[in-house]
C-alpha cells in the first residue's frame, strides 16, 4: 500500500492505495515510458482488497477502511510533442 495511517488513541486504521492513469515520456524525452489506462486502476482495486484482507488477519481488533486514489491525467490526443 501507499499510505497507512493509524490513529493511536481509537481504533481506526486507513489503507490508501494511489494509482495514476497517463502517459510518461522517457528521460530521453523521445518514447513514452509508460501508458497507463483502465487496467491500472482496477489493478489498484484488487491490490487495495488484498491489503485490506492482509491488515485484518495482522490486526483484527481495529476498524479498518480502504480508499483507492486515481490521478487521471489522461489527455486527449498526447503524442511526444505535447
Amino acid at each position: 500500500m501507499d499510505i497507512k495511517v493509524t490513529w493511536p488513541f481509537v481504533n481506526r486504521v486507513a489503507l490508501i492505495e494511489i494509482k495514476w492513469l497517463g502517459k510518461s515520456l522517457s528521460t530521453l524525452g523521445s518514447n513514452f515510458s509508460a501508458n497507463y489506462g483502465d487496467a491500472r486502476a482496477r489493478e489498484g482495486a484488487g491490490q487495495l482488497s488484498e491489503y485490506l484482507d492482509a491488515n485484518k488477519i495482522q490486526i483484527p481488533d481495529k476498524n479498518t477502511m480502504g480508499y483507492l486514489v486515481i490521478f487521471d491525467a489522461r489527455r486527449w490526443q498526447t503524442n511526444n510533442n505535447t
